[in-house]
């Protein structure tokens, strides 16, 4: 089945199967100067969506991508490619990121992008990173556990990936594409985020002008 982008009306898109949505809200959230912002209520501002089509070493996709801005200054890229019944979602940094440091731990990323929700009648399973709070005495941790819930208020604490979430219609999992080690799931106030662990910026590897933190998503629908 097909995954459709629907950029609505206040521009936070949703993942739309058969006309139902699986995942919404999409958007980033992001420390600047010491405090969280967000495109919806911080100083992030997002302009308009744009859609194309191509073809990739994948094969043939739907694009909509979207520019950020802070403080008059260009942020990042928001791109959401679309392979029939799966989603690649990139962030494209534009510019080095400092300051972003929260604590040195999982639990608490920094650099939130995607940031998105789902349905509160699909439930989910997912896996905990197993890794512990910022000081936590060597070896530190703890086993990884699988967590059954519904909605994203009874998303756990702790770190987490991947997320499925499911119901009588089928299901949709969601993972980290890159930076594995160090790009748990979390729970956010109204969602979920696809974060980056500690280091206080976000440099950019020599001879190249961007980052690409990326985000997959996988509908299966109910046979």
């Amino acid at each position: 089945m097909q995954i459709v982008v629907d950029t609505n009306d206040d521009r936070r898109p949703a993942l739309l199967v058969e006309g139902e949505p699986w995942i919404e809200e999409i958007g980033v959230r992001i420390p600047i100067d010491g405090r969280w912002q967000g495109d919806r209520d911080g100083e992030i501002v997002g302009g308009a969506w744009t859609e194309e089509g191509g073809a990739d070493e994948i094969g043939t996709y739907r694009e909509w991508h979207r520019d950020y801005s802070a403080n008059g200054e260009s942020l990042l890229t928001l791109h959401l490619r679309g392979y029939g019944d799966s989603l690649l979602v990139t962030a494209e940094l534009h510019r080095e990121l400092d300051g972003l440091a929260q604590t040195d731990s999982f639990d608490d990323p920094t650099f939130l992008a995607p940031t998105f929700s789902f349905p509160n009648d699909l439930s989910f399973f997912l896996a905990t990173f197993g890794l512990g709070p910022s000081g936590d005495e060597y070896p530190g941790g703890y086993w990884p556990t699988v967590k059954l819930g519904q909605g994203p208020r009874e998303l756990p604490t702790e770190a987490f990936a991947p997320l499925v979430c499911f119901s009588q219609r089928g299901a949709v999992a969601v993972a980290p594409a890159n930076y594995f080690l160090t790009s748990p799931l979390v729970r956010i106030p109204d969602g979920v985020g696809r974060g980056l662990h500690g280091g206080g910026s976000i440099p950019f590897p020599q001879g190249r002008r961007s980052r690409r933190p990326s985000l997959l998503v996988r509908i299966s629908p109910r046979h």
